[in-house]
């Protein structure tokens, strides 16, 4: 039989994994001998999925939020052993898990593992040295990805990035940077700006695009500009909401390696998590950096 290491996040979205870990384990089982492993502290996921391959583990299976995933996977990646990864989303806005479309249910996350196959995915590497999941963004909102308090997203969800967002649109400045994506440049004063793998953002901004997958070897980026006025600002909303962006207040591009250039130091998010980089940022695409197991929906139609 074989082997699976469960990396548990007991704190994550509504502390919903407690309750039903002896289903989820149960369920494992059917494929697995499961070992059990709650995180303690921030990082821990990594040391454990780090330590994974010695300790002859089939296969990582990470239950908790994007960041409990991003942890796992860096692990994974440091260590260079390649063992996949399965997931069970159970955080307050699981962007990663709703692209490959995995069950919101901690129990049938964890059958579409066991019934499941292997998928390449594309990792992000920010700066070369750190890994991402599905998104690095800059700007407004985004310091609400990691300052918004565990206990607000439990009760909130997505709407506690929204709250926490629109709290803080007053001090947003805009930010002029030069973006270079496969050597296209595109230039300007940003409110906001994301470079990402994923189908949503937060939760709440959704990239709709017939192409969108997440294993090409290529990042979706979307760019917006800080409006000038409440038309603006508008025109904004309102493009984001129906999938237009026009290139003139919403940039919306394509790109394997993206080159940021700026003043100073700028505050970044990787998954949720802070990032702090000095006058240029470069991204790169880990194209099939990890396998995720998981059972492909498509796959029931056939």
């Amino acid at each position: 039989m074989e082997r699976a290491l469960l990396i548990l996040n007991p704190r994550a979205g509504k502390m919903v994994l407690q309750s039903k870990l002896y289903d989820i384990v149960e369920t494992l089982s059917r494929r697995y001998q499961v070992t059990v492993c709650p995180t303690k502290y921030r990082n821990h996921a990594t040391e454990l999925a780090m330590a994974a391959g010695e300790q002859g583990y089939d296969i990582v299976i990470c239950a908790g939020g994007d960041g409990t995933l991003n942890e796992t996977v860096c692990g994974i990646m440091q260590a260079g052993h390649g063992i996949p990864v399965g997931y069970i989303p159970a955080g307050s806005t699981n962007d990663f898990a709703a692209g490959l479309h995995l069950s919101m249910d901690p129990v049938e996350a964890a059958a579409s593992i066991v019934d499941g196959s292997l998928h390449d995915q594309d990792i992000g590497l920010f700066n070369g040295q750190r890994r991402f999941t599905y998104i690095a963004s800059f700007g407004a909102f985004t310091e609400t990805s990691y300052s918004t308090s565990q206990s607000l997203k439990n009760m909130l969800g997505h709407l506690a990035y929204l709250l926490s967002g629109i709290k803080s649109m007053t001090k947003i400045k805009s930010i002029p940077m030069k973006l270079v994506c496969d050597g296209v440049a595109v230039e300007g004063p940003w409110l906001f700006g994301a470079v990402t793998n994923a189908a949503s953002i937060g939760g709440v901004l959704k990239l709709k695009d017939e192409k969108l997958n997440f294993h090409d070897g290529i990042f979706e980026i979307i760019l917006v500009r800080k409006p000038k006025n409440i038309l603006q600002l508008n025109k904004i909303v309102l493009g984001l909401l129906r999938y237009e962006y026009d290139g003139e207040l919403v940039h919306y591009l394509k790109a394997s390696r993206v080159e940021c250039f700026y003043d100073g130091e700028l505050s970044w998010s990787l998954d949720g998590e802070q990032a702090m980089a000095n006058q240029t940022a470069v991204i790169e695409n880990l194209h099939h950096g990890v396998q995720i197991q998981f059972r492909d929906p498509d796959q029931n139609e056939e």
